[in-house]
């Protein structure tokens, strides 16, 4: 929170600053039925400007990884490519089309052209920053996954059927293995 809190008072070239921006993207996501790991990933969207002038979604997005779906990691991490529409009157505008393919784009595009860009508006009614603590702190508490874990968890799902011998069934007992270790904050 404290970082959100740096936000405070960043001049912009628009009539909120980066704190009641971040505030206002967060109350956008949750008043459109966003989950917990989008609504904490509005609001720490934009944190990296406070230490970087470029890429500071790639800042925001290393803080999330691990604690929040890939997905909503990659948003945050590609989403200036997606604001370039707004800003660039060259061949940028249309970076995020780069990313058409992927399978978040729409994620994305939900999350710059419905929570992000519309959220410099002074008028709008946007909650404080109190009442996002409790899914900041469930968000932080929770105990990081190490990067490629999911992945790994799929492995060995992807592999049966395709190994020779008892190697099948073995298989499932690691797939059986790894999906009924407790987990916790997920």
């Amino acid at each position: 929170m404290r970082l959100v809190e740096t936000l405070r008072g960043r001049e912009t070239p628009f009539a909120v600053d980066n704190y009641d921006h971040s505030l206002q993207t967060a109350t956008r996501a949750m008043r459109a039925g966003a989950d917990t790991d989008l609504v904490v990933a509005a609001l720490i969207h934009d944190v990296g400007k406070s230490v970087a002038k470029v890429e500071h979604g790639h800042v925001a997005a290393s803080m999330l990884a691990g604690l929040v779906r890939p997905e909503v990691v990659w948003v945050v991490r590609v989403h200036e490519a997606f604001t370039a529409r707004y800003f660039r009157s060259d061949w940028l505008r249309y970076y995020r089309y780069q990313y058409w393919a992927r399978s978040w784009f729409k994620l994305a595009e939900q999350f710059v052209d419905e929570w992000d860009m519309p959220s410099f508006d002074p008028d709008y009614p946007t909650l404080l920053i109190e009442d996002f603590v409790p899914l900041v702190d469930s968000v932080f508490s929770r105990r990081p996954e190490p990067a490629g874990a999911e992945r790994l968890k799929q492995t060995p799902a992807r592999m049966v059927g395709r190994l020779p011998g008892p190697a099948p069934a073995m298989a499932r007992r690691v797939k059986r293995a790894l999906h009924s270790s407790p987990q916790t904050g997920s």
